[in-house]
């Protein structure tokens, strides 16, 4: 976020679901209910196993959830569909 309130507004933004700050969950709640930043795609890594997260996230308005360990290049076959 504090990147973001520098100016910088990006094609996409990559996340992690769990950050030292504040979570996947907070970054995104922040950046759906913001003005500048409310129609970013927004994809999540997740460690967790979890379908209740991915369903969360997805719920918030995350395009897209990704587990570990994923596929690179199933990463960024989805950043070019989402960046064009």
């Amino acid at each position: 976020m504090s990147h973001l309130s520098q100016g910088f507004v990006p094609d996409v933004i990559v996340t992690d679901a769990m950050m030292p700050d504040l979570t996947g969950f907070q970054l995104l709640f922040n950046l759906r209910n913001s003005g500048i930043y409310a129609n970013i795609p927004v994809i999540v890594i997740s460690g967790s196993c979890n379908d209740e997260e991915e369903l969360r996230f997805k719920e918030l308005g995350a395009h897209d959830y990704f587990r570990k360990p994923f596929s690179p290049t199933q990463l960024q076959n989805r950043l070019i569909q989402l960046t064009n």
